[in-house]
């Protein structure tokens, strides 16, 4: 088996342990020549099903995946260099198996005339990554709907991450923004002593802290700062902060002039 580099190729090595089916093909045609008889135990078509249909491999892709593999197939091998990609095809039975496939061309006259492979089913491995995808999209939900905030800062003070924002705010006004511009001026310095004592101690701290709340009032927030470290240095910092402010409904009061957030210098 030929050794492919790059990314592709990495991803390829880390499926090998799965069942392979050897294959040649007449690039021109694309009729197989040779199968393994692997083949069946992947898809339930016998070796020679593969070979008496010349449109084989280009009938059972996944019509999802179909045009694509085929036109990509086809723009590689005119490279008449080694590739490799990913793809579904449907087995015997209708179930979706992923493969990958790694192919040689060989020339003649300057063009593709035989291609020789090997394909790699990486079922088992796609599904893992599924999962995984689906957890990260449940734990992200969860995260969105805590009724906390939280925040990651780096050390300037600078957010990088909110799990969600107050009424009145977006995103894109928080995400990117100093956390000290969403406190009053006659806390921002008070604020940032605390990030600062946890960026140099490397420990938590827990402290309260006056904010811009839902539409722009003021707010109290009870804040913890977790540095997170690289090499025992403190690289960022994780903030749960959650609104502790206790004002009847309707009589919250907006930000005073003199409290208007602002940069600590």
């Amino acid at each position: 088996m030929a050794s492919f580099s790059g990314s592709d190729g990495e991803r390829g090595r880390r499926a090998r342990p799965g069942t392979a089916i050897a294959w040649t093909a007449n690039a021109k045609t694309g009729r197989f020549n040779h199968v393994s008889p692997e083949a069946e135990k992947v898809l339930g078509y016998p070796a020679a099903a593969w070979m008496e249909d010349s449109s084989f491999w280009q009938s059972h892709i996944h019509p999802e995946d179909r045009d694509w593999a085929m036109a990509y197939c086809t723009r590689r091998s005119k490279l008449l260099r080694p590739y490799e990609f990913e793809y579904r095809m449907l087995a015997r039975t209708g179930k979706v198996v992923w493969l990958w496939d790694a192919v040689q061309v060989v020339a003649r006259g300057g063009k593709p005339w035989m291609l020789f492979g090997v394909m790699v089913d990486i079922t088992a491995r796609k599904r893992k990554e599924e999962a995984l995808r689906r957890q990260a999209a449940t734990w992200a939900t969860i995260i969105a709907h805590l009724p906390d905030f939280l925040l990651t800062i780096a050390r300037d003070g600078t957010i990088l991450y909110a799990n969600r924002v107050v009424q009145g705010l977006s995103q894109a006004e928080v995400v990117g923004s100093s956390l000290y511009s969403h406190v009053p001026i006659t806390e921002a310095s008070r604020l940032k002593s605390f990030i600062d004592r946890a960026v140099a101690t490397g420990k938590t701290v827990h402290f309260e802290t006056v904010g811009i709340g839902p539409r722009r009032t003021q707010a109290l927030y009870s804040v913890r700062a977790d540095p997170v470290k690289s090499d025992g240095r403190v690289e960022f910092l994780t903030l749960v902060s959650r609104d502790v402010t206790k004002i009847p409904k309707g009589n919250a009061a907006s930000l005073p002039r003199d409290a208007s957030p602002a940069t600590p210098s």
